[in-house]
């Protein structure tokens, strides 16, 4: 996965970009694990915004 920008350039994201960043690599990490195990039914996150992208996903499928 590329890195953000903002990363790139070592600078501190805006709450935007956090919040987007963090939802792609829940959405990632979500079809990653449900992949591997579709039974699946409990996630422990870092964070809002990745459980945020996690659900989405998890919706999705």
């Amino acid at each position: 996965m590329p890195q953000p920008p903002w990363l790139a350039r070592r600078t501190n994201p805006s709450p935007q970009q956090a919040r987007a960043c963090g939802r792609s690599a829940g959405g990632q990490a979500a079809e990653v694990i449900l992949r591997a195990d579709p039974e699946v039914d409990a996630v422990i996150r870092g964070s809002d915004q990745i459980a945020a992208g996690l659900v989405e996903a998890a919706r999705e499928r």
